[in-house]
């Protein structure tokens, strides 16, 4: 009997030394559970508890959406050469966008993010197509930074969000795309690279 990974599809980043000092302000303060410099990405589609059978089904899917994407860009863009989509970290966010915050996050702005989009709405049509489903959720481009665990947290939180509110945190360069695996553990989850194509 085929077992289950916890699977999802990401783009790994470095992060700008901005947003890892607002890290470590972040893992400093009480309530607050942040996520490790080390394991922040960008997600483009969680795909939670799958068979692992269906992990070649994913590799094909991700092959087949960035060459499509790639061919949507024009004659510029090929299979033999890469395009990074440069984008910028701009804005504090929170999820929900109403009542008290959970989960606190940085945005994405940039003249690559129509680009990023395109990405994200072809990897859900070949997921669709492979017979994955579509994505719960519109795609909203984020990093998450931190969970509220503690409601005393909450003041702080919306202070820390209206401070930077629109404050520019540096630049990214993606350039791949990571099917991952990740494991639960108390302390922080635990990624594993299973697949890796380049954009």
């Amino acid at each position: 009997m085929t077992g289950k990974l916890r699977l999802f599809i990401a783009l790994p980043l470095e992060l700008p030394d901005n947003v890892l000092e607002l890290s470590r302000r972040l893992a400093g303060q009480r309530g607050l559970k942040a996520v490790k410099p080390e394991n922040m990405h960008l997600t483009l589609r969680f795909l939670g508890d799958t068979l692992e059978d269906r992990v070649p089904d994913l590799r094909r899917a991700m092959e087949m959406a960035i060459e499509e994407w790639q061919a949507s860009l024009g004659p510029a863009s090929s299979s033999t050469s890469q395009r990074n989509l440069e984008l910028q970290l701009k804005g504090l966010g929170a999820f929900p966008p109403r009542g008290p915050p959970r989960v606190m996050w940085v945005g994405l702005a940039g003249r690559d993010l129509p680009l990023l989009m395109d990405l994200a709405s072809i990897l859900d049509d070949w997921l669709h197509e492979s017979g994955l489903g579509r994505a719960d959720r519109p795609f909203k481009p984020h990093l998450t930074l931190a969970r509220v665990r503690d409601k005393r947290a909450v003041g702080f939180v919306r202070q820390t969000l209206r401070d930077h509110e629109r404050s520019l945190f540096g630049d990214l360069e993606l350039d791949r795309m990571v099917l991952f695996s990740s494991q639960l553990t108390p302390q922080a989850p635990i990624y594993t690279e299973l697949h890796e194509a380049g954009l």
